[in-house]
């Protein structure tokens, strides 16, 4: 008898430490965000949102780049000169056969030891590489020059972000993925906590977690953050990502139970920027509406896979076409 009883204690135990460990493992013991103030004394270049490098390089692609005489033969070849050339070289080759894109992929690896920052680059070869089942091998050399660029170790959280799209992970395997992509993120965040980007990519994360697991109120926190410096700099800076962060904020607030203030949230998104789709159709619901909007969108009790084309941030540096 006495047995049996020192087993039970001995199993109520470990069921005990295993859910400390649970609960610790997925966050719902943290701490809140500490977010940084945000007001005009902050210098622009603290928020990390400089795209004009990804734009040059866009507006020099070229059709026939192996007609310029800039162009490299090799991968090894490729020098600040000749960049854009072997850009549009490297872009030839991805749509071409499996030979072809393995040599695009060498010119955009070479392309991003020679200017980590350039995130045209890196978004690249990145949506190639996972949409082509290389998430092993992209990992491994986004690993190897990490430490180049905050915007490396971003494209490595994305990759995260890009491996949720796997319909064959369990709810458990999402959570240790996103959480991964997470660490990057505060990482990056560490060195600079007013970078925006991993703010928002952070907020992501946490939004389409279970709301049992209590990680929304982390979502609402970054994207509140991520607000501030929207209105901070919209006088001053046009960006594509602004409407998106006044979505993803009124979601969270609403998938947090403030379904009120997500609502106004997205009416005056929609206000300032009447063109977006997203923010016309969220500013014309209801509260049942909206809750189920955000259900449906992002998930409410399970683990939501965010849109397959959430990690493409080419909208930072592309023109809108016509």
């Amino acid at each position: 008898m006495k047995t049996k009883a020192a087993v039970t204690i001995v199993l109520l135990v470990l069921t005990l430490i295993s859910a400390f460990l649970f609960y610790t493992f997925w966050g719902i013991w943290s701490h809140s965000y500490n977010l940084p103030v945000v007001n005009k004394t902050v210098p622009v270049s603290k928020y990390n949102l400089d795209f004009s490098k990804e734009a040059a390089v866009v507006e020099r692609l070229v059709d026939k780049p192996e007609s310029s005489p800039l162009f490299p033969q090799t991968a090894d070849e490729i020098t600040a000169d000749n960049a854009a050339i072997a850009y549009s070289y490297a872009l030839k080759q991805l749509r071409g056969s499996s030979e072809n894109q393995e040599k695009g992929v060498r010119y955009l690896q070479e392309l991003i030891r020679l200017e980590p920052d350039n995130m045209a680059y890196s978004n690249t070869l990145r949506l190639h590489m996972m949409s082509t089942s290389q998430a092993d091998q992209l990992l491994s050399f986004l690993e190897e020059v990490k430490g180049s660029s905050p915007r490396i170790q971003l494209q490595k959280a994305l990759a995260y972000v890009d491996l949720l799209q796997n319909p064959d992970l369990g709810t458990a395997v999402l959570g240790q993925t996103s959480l991964r992509s997470i660490q990057e993120l505060n990482e990056i965040l560490e060195q600079n906590e007013y970078d925006l980007m991993a703010r928002y990519a952070r907020g992501l994360n946490n939004l389409y977690w279970p709301s049992g697991l209590r990680r929304t109120p982390y979502a609402v926190e970054d994207f509140s953050y991520c607000l501030a410096v929207a209105k901070e700099l919209e006088p001053i800076m046009p960006l594509r990502l602004w409407p998106h962060i006044y979505e993803a904020y009124g979601d969270a607030l609403v998938k947090n139970g403030d379904i009120e203030t997500g609502i106004k949230v997205w009416r005056d998104g929609a206000e300032q920027y009447p063109e977006e789709k997203g923010l016309r159709e969220r500013a014309k619901l209801n509260e049942s509406q909206a809750y189920e909007f955000v259900k449906n969108s992002r998930g409410i009790d399970f683990f939501q896979r965010p849109d397959p084309d959430i990690s493409d941030i080419s909208i930072l540096w592309h023109e809108p076409s016509s």
